[in-house]
């Protein structure tokens, strides 16, 4: 069955023209922050995490984020380098990425960052509707 976007309607709020706050809405999601170096004129959307992936080569992925990033005339924004910030994962886990298609382990740098007075790892991506999460056990 193929991936299916849901919005979840008001999961995300616009902090600045450089920086958008998607919100926890389930026990294991985590709040996270995308930050673009300039100002945009985007919108970003919370996506629900039910339809994601429930593994990757045999290793389970816990979900914490999904979220779409448009511009202004609602097409997904691909090829913008923006930086993603979301709580550190469990000891030895795995960051895994879906690009809409497939899940992925994340092989890019992963980089510590404190964000409004709370520890977070920070990635760089530029994908316009990624979900992220931790694959832990195999």
């Amino acid at each position: 069955m193929a991936y299916e976007k849901r919005v979840v309607s008001g999961g995300s709020e616009k902090l600045s023209r450089k920086e958008f706050k998607i919100k926890k809405e389930k026990g294991q999601e985590s709040e996270a922050f995308i930050l673009f170096d300039t100002d945009v004129d985007y919108t970003v959307e919370k996506l629900s995490i039910d339809e994601l992936p429930a593994s990757i080569d045999g290793i389970s992925i816990t979900w914490f984020v999904n979220f779409a990033i448009k511009d202004a005339e609602g097409n997904y924004v691909n090829g913008v380098t923006y930086s993603l910030l979301f709580p550190p994962g469990p000891a030895k886990a795995k960051l895994v990425i879906f690009d809409g298609t497939k899940a992925a382990f994340f092989t890019g740098e992963i980089k510590d960052r404190n964000h409004k007075n709370n520890q977070f790892k920070e990635i760089k991506l530029n994908i316009g509707d990624p979900g992220g999460g931790w694959g832990v056990g195999g």
